[in-house]
């Protein structure tokens, strides 16, 4: 009898550690997989940060706003990056 409940306890176990791993795995699957960069033009960008085109292009010369697309002279930015700045997470 003790022997069967051990095995028991030890399946279950098993059982249960193999839950959460699928569980963690699909928790974080998300996370891992690579993000697709919704982008903004250069307009969108200034109005949103109330500032000039000519402060887009100093922040993306020295690297603090960088452009992420050009296509022919319109350069285009990554919404997340400007999302942290008009949060304030990323500082000058």
């Amino acid at each position: 009898m003790i022997i069967d409940s051990t095995l028991t306890i030890m399946e279950n176990e098993e059982k249960l550690k193999e839950m959460i791993e699928q569980a963690v795995a699909r928790a974080i699957a998300p996370f891992l997989e690579p993000r697709k960069p919704v982008l903004l033009s250069r307009e969108a960008v200034c109005k949103r940060l109330h500032k000039d085109k000519s402060t887009l292009y100093r922040w993306a010369r020295s690297g603090y706003l960088p452009v992420t697309a050009r296509i022919g002279a319109e350069c285009f930015y990554d919404e997340e990056v400007v999302r942290r700045l008009e949060l304030g997470e990323i500082m000058q």
